[in-house]
């Protein structure tokens, strides 16, 4: 988020991707963009937002994170994702 602040234009080229992978991962169930997602997952993003772009690590290490919003969903109780597969 402080990298929007700071008019930092490194992560509009990656935000259509990210959007489009936050979509996928939850059916469209939490909205159009990865900003959309529920309030307590909001500490797994800044962690997401901080490997990609502050530490410039790749998708491979900071995957995790990202995985780890899918979860928080999953475990919140209110989970409206499909898991039989």
């Amino acid at each position: 988020m402080q990298m929007l602040k700071n008019g930092a234009d490194n992560f509009l080229a990656c935000k259509k991707p990210i959007d489009g992978m936050w979509r996928c991962y939850t059916e469209e169930k939490y909205g159009m963009s990865i900003r959309d997602a529920p309030e307590y997952t909001k500490p797994y993003e800044a962690k997401f937002y901080d490997c990609l772009f502050r530490d410039a690590s790749g998708m491979d290490v900071c995957m995790s994170h990202f995985g780890n919003m899918v979860r928080a969903i999953h475990r919140s109780g209110e989970s409206e994702l499909n898991t039989n597969f």
